[in-house]
């Protein structure tokens, strides 16, 4: 399924980035070996005070001709709203997901199209992915171990979206510091989402290393009720304004 790159992208990878100079190269480069053209990668600078800018518009230049990286930068609103400007920025049917630190794998967005493909009811398809240290990380602290040890079946960055399952759930809870992604993942399935389908390989590779959002913020039951709380809140929500536009309201 190779070929030259296409202007009308089928697939939308969204990615956020704050501060993430050191990862960027090599998580742009996993998108252009992925073995669909028909990509585009949509870079939301989230106000980053290191050299992610001046790299972000680097690789919109070197990797013309190999995939179209469109470059949006923004003042730091928090990561939920990066998300929300990808999404607002994006062209193709299909939505998919690459953290900042993270790699894809070469095939994994032409086996999730072909599950699509396989599977026309699909709205929503996962994969399985691996977690890695980052190298050169020397400091392995029992919280970057249990991290290591997470499988979560309905991890968003792994997933591949139709682009029209936002019309229905909406956009990101810009009200969320972090667990925005696991919001909207319950979210979709409390509004009749069907989240479980998922390709039983490893196609997505998380990194894990100091700088991790996730070491920054408690985790366990707690966090996980105050994701549901706020899935719950924002499903109702919907069911009684509906949301004929996406866009219309970020703060759900």
């Amino acid at each position: 399924m190779s070929g030259s790159i296409s202007q009308s992208p089928l697939i939308s990878v969204q990615m956020p980035v704050y501060n993430r100079a050191e990862y960027l190269r090599e998580a742009a480069e996993s998108i252009a070996a992925q073995t669909v053209r028909e990509i585009e990668l949509v870079m939301v600078d989230d106000g980053s005070t290191d050299d992610t800018p001046r790299i972000m518009d680097e690789l919109a230049s070197e990797y013309s001709g190999r995939l179209v990286i469109r470059c949006i930068h923004q003042e730091h609103l928090g990561i939920a709203a990066a998300r929300n400007r990808a999404l607002r920025e994006s062209r193709g049917s299909f939505a998919a997901f690459l953290d900042s630190d993270d790699l894809w794998v070469p095939e994994k967005a032409e086996k999730q199209l072909s599950f699509f493909g396989a599977n026309p009811g699909c709205e929503i398809v996962f994969c399985r992915y691996r977690n890695f240290f980052s190298p050169g990380e020397t400091e392995i602290t029992p919280e970057k171990e249990k991290l290591a040890g997470e499988r979560d079946q309905w991890y968003l960055a792994a997933a591949m979206v139709r682009r029209k399952v936002f019309d229905r759930v909406g956009p990101y809870s810009e009200k969320m510091i972090v667990g925005e992604d696991s919001e909207w993942v319950t979210r979709a399935r409390l509004l009749g989402v069907n989240i479980d389908f998922c390709i039983e390989e490893e196609l997505y590779l998380r990194r894990i290393h100091a700088s991790n959002i996730t070491l920054g913020y408690g985790g366990g039951g707690a966090n996980y009720a105050r994701v549901l709380a706020a899935s719950i809140r924002n499903a109702n929500r919907i069911r009684r304004k509906g949301i004929a536009d996406f866009s219309a309201d970020s703060s759900l």
